[in-house]
């Protein structure tokens, strides 16, 4: 038996508060750059391969 000490977040990822918070600390637009990178995975995911990087852009604007 083990003890569960992480937290899960609303997507059902677990995360570690301790490793969560040195990140945080040591690079403080971490969580933002997650976001971004998510949304043009999500444009990329949708789009699919073979656009002019533009295209990318603009959709990711909207």
């Amino acid at each position: 038996m083990t003890n569960n000490t992480h937290d899960t977040d609303e997507e059902g990822l677990t995360s570690i508060p301790e490793k969560k918070s040195i990140i945080q600390d040591k690079y403080p637009l971490s969580e933002l750059t997650g976001k971004i990178i998510g949304c043009a995975m999500e444009v990329h995911r949708i789009l699919g391969n073979g656009f002019q990087e533009v295209i990318y852009q603009r959709a990711i604007a909207k």
